[in-house]
């Protein structure tokens, strides 16, 4: 897929297994990738930011409903997990 010039993915979840690997795979593509997480301060946060991506703290909840720091994003991109009663996600 071509990468369209100034465009940015917000990837909701960046930190994350899913997200991460998304952040990854679309930054080795050359896109432009807007890093969401509820801690940029973090281990994984600061590795998405030292390969390229641009990491913003986010309540990912109430911020992207919103439409926060997604505004301008040609795509995003969310991953989440559902947790079940009595196992962790």
């Amino acid at each position: 897929m071509a990468v369209a010039s100034g465009e940015v993915v917000a990837v909701v979840g960046a930190t994350g297994r899913q997200g991460s690997a998304v952040v990854r795979h679309l930054l080795r593509d050359g896109w432009r990738v807007r890093a969401l997480t509820r801690d940029p301060s973090g281990t994984a946060a600061r590795t998405l930011h030292d390969l390229g991506a641009e990491v913003v703290r986010a309540d990912t909840e109430a911020e992207v409903r919103q439409g926060r720091n997604v505004a301008g994003g040609g795509a995003s991109r969310g991953a989440a997990r559902r947790a079940r009663r009595g196992r962790r996600p």
